[in-house]
This record gives C-alpha cells, structure tokens and sequence, in this order.
C-alpha cells in the first residue's frame, strides 16, 4: 500500500446562496447569517494556513438581485462582513443595460479571490522547500498488508534488487534463490511480471519455491 502526502492543500475563497423569485427562508438563520458563518470558516482555514490578510468572497441571489461580500479579520475578533454591490440582474431587453455594471461587479470578487490565490499557492511553495518526491520501485510493482505485516526498507531494497535482476532469478534454481530479509513469520509470496516472464518467490519459514502469478504482491 503506497500512500503520498501531498504538498498543496485546497482552500475555499468563495460561497454562493441562490434563492429563487419568492421564495421565503425555512431555516432558522438568514441568508446573510449562514453566508457569514461559512465565510468564517474559509476565513479560518486561511489564517491558520498562516496567510496574512485574508480574505474571502461571496455571492447573495435573490431573485434578479445580486449582492456581494467580502470578509476579512483586520482587527480580531471582529469579522468584517462588507457589501461591496448590489445589482440587479437582467431579466428583459429593457433591463440588459444593467449587465456591465453586473460584470463590472463579479470581475471585482474575481480579482480579490484571485489575489487571495494567488498567496496562497505562494505561502504553500514557500513550505514545500527542501521536500522530494517519494522514490518508487516501480509502476507495475503494488504492495499490500495484511496482518499487519512488516515491510521495512530491507524489505524495499530487496525487492528492487529482485525486480532488476529477474532474468538472473530465472535460471536460478529454487534451492539457490536468496533469503527474504523480512522480519515478519509470516509466508512471504513475491510475483514480478516483466518481459512476458513471470518469477513467483515464496518463502515459508525455510522453503523457497518458484512458479508463475501476477503482479508483484506482498501478502
């Protein structure tokens, strides 16, 4: 089993509350109070993350009208909640002359969330400095546990070895195939495939045999 950590994580700058024409709030808080516990909670990730100045956007529609926020954490514990627009959107020809205000509007949201981005992906290269990239034996090769079973870097590197040298293995008779240096007492079952041949290793407490499988398995 390969698991690999990965070096960016994923952060929401914006949320959108959409109400139809008419249409009556069911819950308990408004729209404006859940929009600002859900831009709180994106604002938090953000400064724990250890971004300064955060920010984050939202959108409110209601019917033909749009609102937009923006909030930050300038002087904590205060959460600023700022309107920065409303308008209403364009629901006939007459009305179609609103829509460079509206983008006007949007494009502003679209600048902060991409500036907010884009320290971000700056804050996260700067803690990913110094990390590589976890070798692999290779693509073909899949591992896998069960009882908990030890495979430690003895266990890797001989299985490398193994998968470089399986034309060698091949002519070697099973009396002749070298030990498994796994501290483990459970049966060890290895199967590379490569060049249309397949070697099957298995060792049970002092027997080695050789046969034909699939991949390479750890069991």
């Amino acid at each position: 089993m390969e698991f690999v950590k990965p070096w960016f994580k994923r952060f929401d700058l914006g949320v959108c509350e959409v109400k139809s024409p008419g249409a009556k709030n069911a819950g308990v808080f408004s729209n404006h109070v859940k929009l600002g516990l859900d831009m709180k909670e994106m604002l938090i990730s953000l400064i724990k993350e250890g971004l300064d100045d955060a920010r984050v956007c939202s959108f409110l529609v209601k019917g033909y009208n749009i609102d937009t926020y923006v909030m930050d954490l300038q002087h904590p514990p205060i959460y600023r909640m700022t309107l920065l627009s409303s308008t209403r959107l364009p629901d006939s020809v007459a009305t179609f002359s609103l829509f460079p205000s509206l983008f006007r509007n949007v494009l502003h949201i679209k600048n902060i969330a991409s500036s907010v981005a884009y320290r971000t992906d700056a804050l996260q290269s700067s803690k990913s400095k110094g990390k590589q990239k976890a070798k692999s034996i290779s693509t073909i090769i899949k591992l896998r546990r069960r009882n908990m079973c030890a495979f430690d870097k003895e266990g890797f590197d001989f299985v490398r070895a193994i998968y470089y040298e399986v034309k060698v293995l091949m002519s070697l008779k099973s009396n002749e195939l070298p030990p498994f240096p796994l501290g483990t007492k459970n049966a060890i079952i290895g199967t590379i495939q490569m060049e249309e041949k397949v070697v099957l290793m298995k060792k049970n407490k002092d027997k080695s045999t050789v046969g034909e499988h699939g991949l390479f398995t750890l069991l």
